[in-house]
């Protein structure tokens, strides 16, 4: 996993950062290759039923010189912005040109926002990542900055699981959104997903058909299935991936376990992450 970040200290980075949710190699990059560009709306949009104001402001967060990346997980500092939400808090939010086709989720708490792309293929080109939208005064968008910011690559999914050990099919626990088994539930875990369903068409895949040939689906340290059915549909289908990563960008948006966990529940539609369940085979 490719991680930009801005230039600090190791001792600020230890608070600063996303949380230590992934399990692949870092690495630092030049945090020039991304921008933050803004502009007031003149006319009103909607987006995913939330209505965008004329007079907001579309904060756009841009890359340069990008190396390649399926997914991508940003941290913004918004200050004091009102980030513009659905009714369950859900920041309103689209992918930009160069993550064109990907999800796109976010979570936002008390000037900090988490925002996740999801794709199935590689991209890099250079362009907009995404973009969401704020009350404000465009004079002062030089406080939203990125604080943090990490890549997910076709070699970042093998390399997350070279180091670990898959349960048995039998008599184990399994929790639904870790699809790799390391532990964390995060943005690779997401990605796995999505690209497995990329690779199966774009169709939704039923739990059944995955489990009677798990390795034509998810990678080796998969314990079942199940792990990437978030809703528990018996259907592994964008809304899983989705919901994946939205679990992620709520842990990584607040301080406190249990107020993302509530976050991450009250946003959810239907989703079961983080939750343990028995799998017996």
């Amino acid at each position: 996993m490719k991680k930009l970040i801005s230039a600090l200290s190791a001792s600020i980075l230890a608070l600063s950062a996303l949380p230590v949710v992934t399990a692949s190699a870092v690495n630092v990059i030049d945090e020039d290759i991304l921008s933050v560009s803004a502009e007031t709306l003149s006319e009103s949009l909607t987006i995913d039923e939330t209505v965008i104001p004329v007079g907001a402001v579309a904060v756009t967060v841009s890359v340069s010189d990008n190396s390649g990346f399926i997914s991508t997980t940003a941290k913004l500092d918004y200050g004091s912005f009102d980030v513009i939400t659905n009714e369950k808090g859900i920041p309103a939010v689209v992918t930009g040109n160069a993550t064109e086709g990907s999800l796109v989720t976010g979570s936002v708490n008390d000037g900090i926002g988490v925002f996740t792309t999801i794709g199935a293929k590689e991209y890099d080109g250079d362009g907009s990542l995404f973009t969401f939208y704020v009350n404000g005064d465009i004079a002062d968008i030089s406080d939203i900055t990125v604080s943090d910011f990490e890549t997910i690559g076709f070699d970042d999914i093998s390399n997350s699981i070279r180091t670990v050990s898959a349960l048995s099919n039998y008599g184990q626990y399994y929790r639904i959104g870790d699809v790799n088994n390391d532990g964390y539930i995060d943005a690779v875990d997401s990605t796995i997903t999505e690209v497995a369903i990329g690779e199966n068409g774009g169709n939704k895949i039923r739990v059944a058909d995955a489990n009677a040939d798990l390795r034509r689906f998810f990678v080796e340290t998969t314990v079942c299935a199940q792990t990437a059915d978030a809703n528990i549909s018996g259907e592994i289908t964008v809304t899983d991936a989705n919901d994946i990563s939205l679990y992620y960008a709520c842990m990584a948006a607040h301080q406190d376990e249990e107020e993302a966990l509530q976050s991450y529940r009250n946003q959810t539609d239907g989703g079961h992450c983080g939750e343990y369940k028995f799998y017996r085979g």
